[in-house]
């Protein structure tokens, strides 16, 4: 893992935008064995509006690179639309067009797979409690 710090600096402050009330969220990550780093993890905030339709969306996966990764492709998918699970799977598919992560114990078609079956749940789980 690396952050986007140079040497000798430190951070001073975080700034978070605030979401609505309504919006839901979920996070979805998957180990070895409980305790362990994520090989990948699924993070989603989504606020819907009255009528179902997705008003604000971020995606993103933890595990598949040096940092976390947003996947702005899925967000724009979303964004506007109401979410059936048709929708939500194309969104998830998003994942399979990143460059991931490629060692000879966790292959990247592997990580692929896992943040496939991750952002569809994910995804879905924020959406619901966001009702």
């Amino acid at each position: 893992m690396s952050t986007s710090l140079e040497d000798g600096e430190i951070l001073v402050f975080v700034k978070i935008k605030h979401w609505p009330q309504g919006h839901g969220w979920s996070f979805i990550e998957f180990a070895r064995r409980d305790g362990d780093f994520a090989i990948v993890s699924a993070a989603v905030l989504v606020t819907t509006k009255g009528d179902g339709t997705i008003s604000r969306v971020s995606v993103a996966l933890g595990g598949v690179g040096p940092y976390p990764l947003r996947v702005g492709k899925a967000e724009d998918l979303l964004l506007g639309r109401y979410p059936t699970n048709t929708l939500i799977g194309q969104a998830a598919a998003c994942c399979a067009e990143l460059q991931l992560f490629d060692d000879p114990n966790i292959p990247a078609w592997y990580r692929k797979q896992l943040a496939h079956e991750l952002t569809f749940k994910a995804i879905k789980e924020a959406i619901e409690r966001s009702a």
